[in-house]
């Protein structure tokens, strides 16, 4: 029976899948990058309506901006793991994603608004095809199918605790807690960053081809409906009257 060749052998068992020490830590890089999105991601809306005072279409429209700009980050993050290795086109991801975050941060008027929005839209959205292609390296044929659900579980647990962090800290009341919020946000993916410098003789083989324009099409698709559906929330938020902080926790269950 062949062996990956930089997986030891580990036992199954239990709720916890055994995994590489590496995967486990992209994963918690992983977990990190999604707590910030989860602090973040009910309020855009919010923040360029209430608090930068853009119409509804405008504000709505900023929103859009992040899944649009998915539409050439994923391929993008496809095309840059097969040349630059996925290790360091997640790098890159991560460091697009943080500069996105701190500039919504600071963006007061629309045109900045949509700039830094698509930035953090196109920098999440090249990261996730490179660290995925970067997980099914370090975790082996055998064991891809558990690392990736355990990926998927850390994503949900950390779009939920950084919802339910929004639902107690964000108010309209307090715009400062928006500007803290997308600040922390983009320390979180730069903290991140560095996590991938620490596997710098991994993930370079055995990793599943990302060469067809149609499938990174696909999942660019793909992450843009996932966005639309989980920033929707606040749009009905302030449709119905609901407080921001209801939406952010109805939104950590929803993770």
């Amino acid at each position: 029976m062949t062996r990956h060749p930089r997986t030891r052998r580990f036992r199954s068992g239990g709720l916890v899948p055994a995994l590489p020490r590496p995967a486990w830590v992209v994963l918690g890089g992983d977990f990190v990058s999604a707590v910030g999105s989860g602090l973040t991601l009910p309020c855009l809306f919010l923040y360029a309506h209430r608090v930068r005072h853009l119409g509804y279409g405008t504000a709505g429209l900023v929103v859009a901006t992040i899944a649009l700009a998915s539409l050439a980050g994923n391929p993008a993050g496809g095309a840059l793991a097969d040349r630059w290795t996925p290790r360091r086109a997640l790098m890159a991801g991560l460091a697009v994603a943080a500069a996105g975050s701190a500039a919504l941060a600071v963006a007061r008027t629309a045109p900045e608004l949509f700039a830094a929005a698509g930035l953090l839209g196109l920098g999440v959205s090249v990261l996730w095809p490179a660290q995925d292609a970067l997980l099914a390296s370090l975790a082996g044929p055998a064991r891809r199918p558990a690392v990736f659900s355990v990926r998927h579980a850390c994503l949900n647990a950390g779009l939920g605790v950084g919802a339910l962090a929004a639902a107690a800290v964000i108010s309209v009341a307090r715009p400062a807690t928006f500007t803290a919020a997308y600040a922390a946000d983009g320390d979180a993916h730069h903290r991140t960053q560095p996590t991938p410098l620490h596997l710098r003789h991994h993930g370079r083989g055995d990793v599943i081809p990302d060469s067809h324009l149609a499938l990174r099409f696909l999942y660019a698709g793909m992450y843009s409906r996932w966005y639309a559906l989980r920033s929707n929330g606040a749009l009905w938020a302030i449709a119905s009257g609901v407080r921001p902080c209801d939406c952010g926790a109805a939104r950590s269950l929803s993770s």
